[in-house]
């Protein structure tokens, strides 16, 4: 069932998605991926979220609740990556695999 806070996650959803969309599309500057990277993965996790509130059975909650770890783990994990690279200077392409490879080791544990 649809209700009011699935409806304010699927809000901020859009919204992340917009700011996603927005920044990708500005001049390049220190960080712009891992800052992506990062609303992005904050929109899965408030999918994920969403969803979960909106189906009713427990089974279906709890494959949606698994399902946000990815964007649970890879969000903060982001965020840390553009700040460093924001504040100081771009870190290596390899970097990035860290939050993703972590990100989906705890999916798949799950």
């Amino acid at each position: 069932m649809l209700t009011l806070p699935a409806l304010l996650l699927l809000a901020a959803v859009l919204a992340t998605l917009w700011t996603a969309w927005r920044s990708w599309a500005l001049p390049p500057f220190p960080g712009r991926f891992n800052f992506v990277a990062m609303q992005l993965s904050a929109s899965w996790w408030a999918t994920a979220a969403a969803i979960e509130t909106i189906v009713p059975a427990p089974a279906d909650k709890q494959l949606w609740a698994e399902m946000a770890w990815f964007g649970i783990v890879c969000t903060p994990s982001f965020w840390a990556l553009f700040l460093w690279s924001y504040t100081r200077e771009e870190l290596a392409a390899r970097w990035r695999l860290v939050p993703i490879m972590v990100g989906a080791l705890t999916w798949g544990r799950r």
